[in-house]
């Protein structure tokens, strides 16, 4: 009998403590699922950022940077675009070669590969490029009808003026001494600010 008594209080016991068991249950499940829905949330909320972030790169490295060619045979090459003062401009050597005589093997935005400088040699105004004191050949700009900036294979400016870009190369402007010249360069060119 006493162990009749002794199973009895054991099932007793346990009786209150299966309500207890499941209010504890429905208590984790009430903060488990909740938890499980936050954490899917901030998954899709992650995937939808890393997703967004990805395009944008993809956007930004795909954009298109507005390219001209240069050439060789013109003094003074319009781009078409037109630069607002305190802007900045960008100009970028990509391809092309070019040369200002027959005599001389092409070459890049750089200039001629001798460094031939006008005004090293000559006072500056018995020369007849733009920019006597830059190389002979090489590729510059100008806003308008303002003095010429040097660009070479890559500058860097703040327009000083408003007016059309326009770029040449670093040789005389006369139409006689430009039939000599041959090829032309690809440059891109960004504006902003």
């Amino acid at each position: 009998m006493l162990e009749r008594a002794i199973v009895k209080q054991k099932a007793v016991a346990a009786v209150p403590a299966q309500p207890i068991l499941r209010r504890a249950w429905a208590a984790l499940v009430a903060w488990v699922v909740p938890a499980q829905a936050t954490l899917r949330w901030l998954r899709m909320t992650l995937v939808a950022g890393v997703v967004v972030v990805g395009l944008a790169v993809i956007v930004f490295l795909r954009r298109e940077v507005p390219s001209f060619s240069v050439s060789a045979t013109q003094d003074w090459n319009s781009t078409g675009m037109t630069v607002d003062s305190g802007k900045t401009v960008r100009i970028q050597y990509i391809s092309g070669t070019w040369s200002d005589s027959s005599q001389i093997a092409p070459f890049d935005a750089n200039g001629e590969p001798n460094i031939n400088v006008c005004g090293v040699y000559y006072p500056t105004t018995r020369c007849v490029e733009p920019m006597a004191n830059r190389p002979k050949g090489a590729l510059i700009a100008r806003i308008g009808h303002s003095e010429p900036i040097y660009i070479g294979n890559q500058a860097t400016f703040q327009a000083r003026t408003s007016g059309i870009l326009e770029l040449g190369m670093n040789d005389s402007t006369l139409a006689a001494d430009l039939l000599d010249n041959t090829g032309s360069v690809l440059v891109s060119i960004t504006v902003t600010g």
